[in-house]
């Protein structure tokens, strides 16, 4: 089987931007396994552990060093 390319996307979006939620529909529509993390109370390593990223998108003000680690650490088999 083919793996598709998993993307998480934090939810950054305010009044200012839905930046986020088109960038999920957008990947979702090319193909991309597309995710969004869109519950604040979901731990960092709950959500990377449950969507498996390849790819984390997020805006850096929200940003701890948890995503890096967990990425970093992830083996493809």
């Amino acid at each position: 089987g083919t793996d598709l390319m998993k993307i998480l996307i934090q939810n950054y979006s305010s009044h200012y931007t839905t930046e986020p939620f088109y960038l999920v529909e957008s990947f979702k529509r090319v193909g991309v396994d597309a995710y969004l993390w869109a519950d604040a109370n979901t731990s960092t390593f709950d959500i990377f552990d449950t969507v498996q990223p390849d790819v984390f998108i997020g805006h850096f003000a929200y940003l701890t060093e948890t995503p890096s680690i967990l990425l970093s650490t992830r083996t493809r088999g």
